[in-house]
């Protein structure tokens, strides 16, 4: 016999679901008003959709997300979906379903980003060979935009890292080229390095520091990852240590307290180093920091003791 308590719950999980069957009817009612708005309908439809999905109980999200299938579907069919809500609803099917989706959300945004993105992280996950990868990556990188997108690029290459040791380093190349976007390049050029660390000689990891030091736009954290790579060996080449931070104080001495916080840090660290070269290192900082800075610099020094 069914107790109090559990017949009070199902009572109330009936009358939820009347009430929200009543609320999608009248969604839907209201969508045959050639009056309404339809796109600001649609969009509040969807919104209600998700959010009862995202409350449904586990008994009852099968039913939810064949729904929330259904009623996207059809709001495809009449209104531009943004590709939010083409990312919605790519998230709630399963993968095949996916499949389908995300391909005719490229085909309605081909510029977008996010959605190539999605695109290629749902191959990705179903563990297609690599070759089927790669021509969905040049696909997508056939859009201007797409192919700007750092999100994309780090989806590739973490990927390529796992399954292609040529082509990452090809993906790498190709992301410093001159010619190539400046974001892009900025985002990638200290994973490049962290890269080559983990899979080339201390000689070919200097090699590339040096090329690509050499490339604009500068990248502090390059920069800094390189120093930590030398820092790291047991024997340690100062001159190198040195070189490198003295080309970051180049491009990033006015506006990095860290920079020269490091500096300083590794100088006081290294017993070669006398007190006299300490200081200048601590009086050129003085000198070329700007205002903000200059004071977070001062702080930072006075309460770690650089000085």
């Amino acid at each position: 016999m069914i107790d109090e308590a559990t017949k009070k719950e199902q009572d109330v999980t009936f009358m939820i679901a009347t009430l929200e069957q009543q609320v999608r009817e009248n969604y839907e009612q209201q969508l045959n008003n050639s009056i309404v708005d339809k796109n600001e309908l649609w969009n509040l439809y969807l919104d209600f959709c998700v959010q009862r999905l995202s409350q449904a109980s586990d008994s009852n999200k099968t039913e939810h997300i064949s729904i929330c299938d259904r009623i996207f579907s059809l709001a495809s069919e009449q209104i531009s979906l943004t590709s939010e809500h083409y990312l919605e609803w790519v998230s709630i099917v399963d993968n095949n379903r996916a499949k389908v989706i995300i391909k005719k959300a490229t085909d309605h945004y081909p510029n977008d980003a996010s959605l190539w993105n999605k695109r290629l992280s749902l191959l990705i996950e179903e563990s297609v060979d690599c070759k089927t990868i790669k021509k969905e990556f040049k696909l997508a990188c056939g859009n201007s935009d797409v192919k700007k997108s750092s999100l994309i690029w780090n989806t590739i290459i973490d990927y390529a890292q796992e399954n292609d040791h040529k082509w990452t380093e090809e993906l790498f190349e190709q992301s410093q080229m001159e010619s190539f976007d400046l974001s892009v390049t900025l985002q990638l050029k200290s994973k490049y390095l962290q890269w080559a660390n983990q899979n080339k000689s201390i000689k070919q990891v200097r090699q590339l520091f040096d090329k690509l030091s050499c490339r604009t736009p500068a990248s502090l954290p390059f920069y800094m990852d390189y120093i930590k790579i030398e820092q790291s060996l047991s024997n340690i080449d100062n001159k190198r240590i040195k070189t490198a931070f003295e080309q970051a104080i180049i491009y990033f001495g006015k506006t990095s307290a860290d920079l020269w916080l490091a500096y300083l840090d590794y100088s006081k660290q290294h017993q070669s180093l006398d007190f006299i070269t300490i200081s200048r290192i601590h009086s050129r900082a003085v000198h070329i920091l700007e205002s903000d800075e200059l004071k977070r610099f001062n702080t930072e020094c006075a309460l770690k003791n650089l000085t």
